[in-house]
């Protein structure tokens, strides 16, 4: 039985790491209650991942027997789970134990019995021995297909791996990251290569939570509202839709060289990015076949080339070449990929452009798909790869406050007459123009009527 009773109104949700740096304490009392103040009432906390078919580890302290038939998963011990329970207590949060199902590196085979059958025990041993915990959150619930493994259109390994989880945690709160899809083209690639289907996971988990991360996946911020638009179709009175959004700086994109495409020595495709203030940024390309070269070239908006000479740290090896960049130029900036030298077999590389000393928090951005996301949803997650800013939180805040937050209206969406006149303004805008977006709220959240409860939840 699903208890939507247990969910937060409406659900502001982080997600954080213990076991990335060990150095501070993630799950500290004084981060939940600067949590707490910023307006989160949910976190998902990293307690397992795989490390193969039927093992894997625990990253929180040794605690227990672990009674299953199975091989015992390691305690890495980087932080006590209990006292990240009570702590986020102390502060009115709840805490979902995030489980990574099928991994990434190992990608393992959802329709592993012998895998299935540990992560079942996983959840078991966790909801028995954190018995105080909210929920269990499910990570890589999904075939890898960018590492071979394909579901050829079967979604049942997926969906009856979930229904099984349910059992186990009965009246704990279960929810899923899922991918993020904008229309139906993008949801029938998901149910043919990553075996998800929204419709069948929502008979069994209070909330799916799409990735919707749009800087890493080369989208522009409208690509949020659609996302959060089309999969609102499968919030049932069971299951709510819970977009997460990216709170951190990083462009990436694979492009796949060939003989046919190119030409050497000229740029073989770029990539955009844009540059809301003054910052370093780190450039990287990297390759497989080491007989292969290839190099960066970075413009301004106006189209004039960086030289090299203004590099810091450049490193060129074999297969990788990668830089950092103090820019200042603000706006849209792009980087080249040449090809110098290309052997008859192609290649496939990887180019990132990443923050280096998060002076570029993604604040604006993470603004702005908030604001997106709320115009359809009735809560949202944010997802950091490193430990959220000042103005990170004061941006959670400002959408978590009565001044900022959207209040919905029974159905979930906006009125006809806000959608119409501020949401297209809002989609429209480049994510580094935050000032004009907040008088925009401003100036339309009066029109909204906020007496009523969103009863959507």
């Amino acid at each position: 039985m699903l208890l939507m009773s247990r969910l937060p109104k409406p659900l502001r949700a982080v997600y954080i790491h213990p076991h990335w740096n060990t150095d501070v304490n993630q799950t500290s009392d004084s981060v939940f209650a600067r949590l707490g103040q910023s307006g989160i009432n949910t976190v998902f906390v990293d307690v397992y991942y795989p490390t193969g078919i039927g093992q894997g580890v625990f990253t929180f302290e040794r605690k227990g027997r672990w009674a299953a038939v199975g091989q015992k998963p390691v305690f890495l011990g980087s932080f006590s789970l209990d006292k990240a329970i009570e702590a986020a207590r102390n502060h009115s949060i709840s805490i979902h134990a995030t489980v990574a199902c099928f991994g990434e590196l190992p990608a393992i085979d959802p329709s592993s019995q012998l895998h299935r059958t540990h992560l079942q025990e996983v959840v078991r041993f966790i909801v028995t021995q954190f018995p105080s915990i909210d929920g269990v959150h499910l990570d890589y619930l999904r075939y890898m297909h960018e590492f071979g493994l394909e579901a050829n259109g079967n979604t049942r390994p997926i969906t009856t791996f979930v229904e099984n989880i349910r059992e186990i945690v009965q009246d704990k709160m279960l929810s899923a990251a899922v991918c993020a899809v904008g229309d139906e083209e993008e949801y029938g690639m998901t149910r043919r290569l990553m075996g998800q289907d929204f419709r069948e996971l929502s008979e069994h988990l209070d909330f799916m939570c799409p990735m919707s991360y749009h800087l890493s996946a080369g989208k522009k911020l409208e690509w949020v509202g659609q996302v959060s638009r089309f999969m609102s179709r499968f919030s049932r009175w069971n299951c709510r839709i819970y977009p997460t959004v990216q709170a951190y700086y990083e462009f990436v994109t694979q492009i796949t060289v060939s003989t046919k495409s190119v030409k050497p020595g000229k740029p073989t495709q770029a990539l955009a990015f844009e540059v809301p203030l003054d910052g370093t940024l780190r450039f990287k390309a990297v390759w497989s076949n080491p007989k292969n070269r290839f190099s960066l070239v970075v413009r301004e908006p106006s189209s004039q080339i960086i030289l090299p000479d203004r590099y810091d740290e450049h490193i060129r090896e074999s297969t990788t070449e990668s830089f950092k960049l103090r820019v200042s130029a603000k706006g849209s900036w792009t980087v080249e990929l040449v090809t110098d030298l290309l052997s008859s077999n192609g290649d496939t590389v990887t180019v990132l452009v990443s923050d280096v000393n998060q002076e570029f928090p993604g604040y604006i951005a993470l603004r702005a798909a908030i604001s997106v996301v709320l115009a359809y949803c009735g809560g949202f997650c944010v997802y950091a790869l490193n430990d959220l800013s000042t103005d990170e939180f004061n941006a959670i805040r400002g959408c978590s406050s009565g001044s900022f937050t959207i209040e919905c209206i029974s159905s979930g969406y906006l009125c006809g007459r806000l959608r119409q006149s501020m949401l297209s303004r809002i989609l429209s805008l480049p994510t580094y123009h935050g000032r004009l977006l907040n008088h925009l709220l401003r100036r339309e959240a009066p029109r909204l009527s906020t007496s009523q409860n969103d009863s959507h939840l």
